[in-house]
């Protein structure tokens, strides 16, 4: 049975990461998101769709494929495209067989069909379960919750919100001004939110 590590401190990171046997796999479209990971990390291999590095880059595995005859809907397509790609499960069961230690995926964003193709390779998934992330990542559930372990959140209504005239009777009875961020539920941040100061505004939503 594996003992239990206590971790106090950064340098009690550094030290567990350093050491540690497990083979982490980022599985996105480039590394930004956890660039230099592989500094830390004792088996840290970054899988890309787009090589950012011309290929200098240590721990970068970048599958061979044509740009401009693949077409992907979002980063979830993108990652389902890589842990299918031949490449990738040829890495995978390499280090399966090198070693008895386990591997773990991360990723920026993933689905359902994405876990059931890391369990067809007997991948774990380093972070909660989709369903959880969904659910979690619903603002008005983040907010709620926020309020509920008395973590304020800057002056807001969670409304349903059908016209301009509805938004502006709103804003009144709670108070929020003529000058409003509008937030969906669902989606990132820069695509979801919108700053409205008239009806026009609203109109463009």
């Amino acid at each position: 049975m594996t003992q239990p590590i206590t971790i106090s401190n950064i340098d009690d990171v550094v030290k567990h990461f350093a050491h540690s046997d497990t083979h982490y796999y980022f599985i996105s479209a480039t590394n930004f998101n956890l660039i230099n990971m592989e500094q830390w990390v004792k088996h840290w291999c970054n899988i890309n769709l787009i090589d950012c590095y011309d290929q200098q880059h240590p721990a970068t595995l970048i599958p061979e494929h044509r740009l401009n005859h693949q077409t992907f809907d979002n980063i979830e397509s993108i990652n389902r495209y890589l842990l299918e790609h031949k490449s990738v499960s040829e890495l995978l069961e390499a280090d399966q067989e090198n070693t008895a230690s386990p591997q773990q995926a991360m990723f920026l964003f993933f689905d359902a069909a994405t876990e059931e193709i890391c369990s067809s390779l007997k991948l774990d998934i380093c972070l909660p379960d989709n369903a959880l992330i969904k659910h979690i990542d619903n603002k008005i559930v983040t907010t709620e919750l926020g309020n509920e372990a008395g973590v304020p959140s800057v002056p807001n209504a969670l409304e349903k919100v059908e016209s301009y005239a509805a938004l502006c009777h709103i804003a009144e009875q709670h108070q929020l001004g003529n000058k409003l961020v509008v937030q969906t539920a669902y989606g990132d941040s820069g695509k979801t939110t919108f700053f409205i100061s008239n009806e026009a505004d609203f109109e463009q939503v």
